[in-house]
């Protein structure tokens, strides 16, 4: 499991089945404090390997919605819906 940003403020649910039976593991990443413990050859590393994820269909960013800057307010009501994952991406063209 891979969550990045926790702006919600909601927790992480995982089924007790998995994390004994699939031996599932949870761990927290910081990239900004990964970035202080590591060179820049092995930052390099990391977005190769992310980049090679996601062109193998392995790794997916979550649902998004185009909003035109002119309906921010459309975008800023969506965004503050509960239980809804699709982020609001404001665009100017």
């Amino acid at each position: 499991m891979v969550t990045y940003g926790g702006m919600a403020k909601q927790p992480v649910i995982a089924s007790v089945s998995q994390l004994i039976f699939k031996d599932l593991k949870l761990r927290g990443f910081w990239l900004s404090q990964w970035k202080k413990d590591h060179s820049p050859a092995q930052f390099k590393e990391l977005i190769v390997t992310l980049c090679g994820l996601i062109s193998r269909g392995q790794l997916t960013a979550p649902a998004c919605s185009e909003v035109p800057l002119q309906d921010y307010q459309r975008a800023l009501e969506a965004s503050v819906q509960p239980f809804v994952s699709s982020k609001q991406i404001l665009t100017m063209c």
